[in-house]
């Protein structure tokens, strides 16, 4: 059930409008013998090419017969999935830090950080980090502390600066001005090897201030002399300090691949350039002592720098990131808690996507990936003008399919991508129109497909429901016009389909489809919130 259901997600977006034997489906049946017929794949060596993409093969024959497949998928196409799901993710974004505040993603500004409790038109409190109170001996003096609440605020106005970044646009180093709107400073390199994929991904997020309050602690302390108590009691105010910055950028690595037998991805974010502020001033740590006993100082101020770094930490901070004593001191831990945990989550939040709009366009992962796509394919009822079409793939599905051999190679070296420099630089995620290397760098998959010499009639039949699968990308367009106004991105929008008709809504007209919808969209992105 859950391979059935990747490759639903490895399929061009248009197999919603398939038929299937179990129900009416979406109707673009019609358009089937339109995209490929069985002339259209006769040669030995063909290809089937679409605006987003082409599949070409070669047959080799001798004990058996070998096809090999090679599918290429244009930068432009994964980019422009990839934009899609990545603006649609970033209002979230901030929800996934534990211990930060926040308010609805719809109640922030366009293109705000979306961190923080909305206070007022200027701030957002992105937490408050309780300090418990703390008693015991100094040089034979007992003293208490008293607790205090830390709020962190961060400015809801945001600044820009400028970066240098390997850029695919012209294959050179090229300066830039961030972007004061979040989630847009977004740039992807893609390294291929074979198996797997490294994704690079550099972000920056937008400049802000980060503060807190002045905090009043009240502290005593008492000693006996000579059989006296002497008693001292004292406040003391602490300025907790802020910081300033431009950006904050970072740049994160993800491996991906399959794994296992049930080939479910694998991807580890880790970390090629360390997160940073820039042009960050920082105010730091002031502590104003009334009438204090001297000696209890050293005593006051240690508690004070270890108890603030574990309730730091406690925010959501990674092992790399800790907060030490001096970060204290310089008021870096506020940076530290929104600045760099924020980048890490929407960093790998980011990735996760941009994986999940490469296998959605078709890239297969893996042998189960190919035998599956065969078998969804073979739903097909309307294909070819042949007669016999229908009884000659129901023979390759029911007795063909468990003895073909299929091998993969899922991330290929395409030449000449790598020729015109492709895997070299970074490339903008949302920005991919008009672009160069929109369409002359190349995503590409390797695979194949050995049958049994006494089936190799069925050859055509084969790469027939193969070339279908690549080429059709189409969804109705009658449910494209009546889900247009209701903010479905194209990648979710098959999703959302398939739910609808899983439910058995399969016409635009009658039913009450649209009253389902708000809650049919709203279980995808809360099932996308935890991939």
């Amino acid at each position: 059930m859950k391979t059935q259901a990747k490759f639903t997600m490895l399929a061009f977006l248009g197999l919603m409008g398939l038929t299937t034997g179990c129900g009416p489906g979406f109707k673009t049946a019609e358009v089937l013998e339109q995209t490929v017929s069985l002339s259209s794949v006769n040669g030995r060596d063909a290809k089937v090419q679409t605006q987003d993409g082409s599949l070409s093969w070669q047959t080799q024959i001798s004990s058996s017969v070998e096809l090999q497949f090679e599918m290429k998928v244009p930068y432009g196409r994964i980019h422009r999935l990839s934009s899609g799901l990545i603006r649609g993710l970033t209002p979230y974004t901030c929800q996934f830090i534990p211990g930060l505040m926040n308010s609805s993603p719809f109640a922030y500004n366009k293109g705000e950080i979306p961190c923080g409790a909305i206070i007022d038109q200027n701030w957002k409190q992105l937490a408050v980090i309780p300090v418990d109170p703390v008693m015991g001996n100094s040089d034979g003096f007992n003293y208490q502390v008293s607790g205090f609440n830390v709020p962190v605020w961060i400015a809801r106005a945001q600044r820009a600066g400028t970066y240098a970044e390997a850029n695919l646009d012209t294959k050179t180093v090229q300066s830039r001005t961030s972007s004061t709107v979040f989630g847009d400073d977004v740039s992807l390199r893609y390294a291929p090897s074979g198996s797997s994929a490294r994704f690079e991904l550099c972000m920056n997020l937008p400049g802000s201030t980060v503060t807190s309050n002045r905090q009043t602690i009240s502290a005593k302390a008492s000693k006996k002399v000579l059989g006296v108590k002497i008693s001292y009691a004292s406040d003391f105010d602490v300025d907790m300090g802020g910081v300033n910055y431009d950006y904050a950028r970072g740049c994160f690595a993800a491996d991906f691949g399959w794994q296992g037998s049930s080939l479910s991805p694998t991807l580890q974010l880790t970390t090629t350039q360390a997160p940073y502020l820039a042009n960050a001033v920082h105010g730091g740590l002031k502590i104003y002592i009334r009438d204090w006993f001297l000696r209890l100082a050293d005593n006051i101020l240690g508690f004070f720098r270890s108890s603030l770094r574990v309730k730091a930490e406690k925010l959501g901070t990674s092992e790399a990131n800790k907060v030490l004593d001096q970060d204290v001191e310089t008021g870096r831990w506020f940076s530290k808690v929104h600045g760099e945990q924020t980048l890490a989550t929407a960093a790998q939040k980011m990735t996760q996507q941009i994986s999940k709009g490469l296998t959605r366009v078709g890239i297969p992962s893996s042998t189960n990936d190919v035998r599956a796509m065969i078998a969804d394919s073979c739903r097909l009822k309307k294909l070819s003008g042949s007669q016999d079409w229908t009884n000659r793939v129901e023979t390759l599905c029911r007795d063909l399919l468990e003895k073909i051999e299929v091998t993969v190679e899922p991330f290929s070296v395409d030449a000449d991508s790598s020729g015109k420099g492709c895997y070299a630089s970074f490339a903008r995620v949302h920005e991919s129109q008009g672009k160069w290397w929109a369409s002359e760098c190349q995503f590409s998959a390797r695979f194949k497909i050995k049958i049994p010499l006494m089936y190799q009639d069925y050859q055509q039949e084969l790469k027939l429901l193969l070339a279908s699968r690549f080429s059709l990308d189409r969804i109705p367009d009658d449910w494209k016009n009546a889900l247009e106004g209701y903010g479905v991105d194209e990648l979710n929008l098959a999703e959302v389909l398939e739910e609808l008709e899983r439910q058995g809504y399969t016409q635009v007209t009658g039913g009450d489809w649209a009253s389902r919808l708000q809650s049919v969209v709203a279980q995808i992105r809360a099932r996308q919130a935890t991939l």
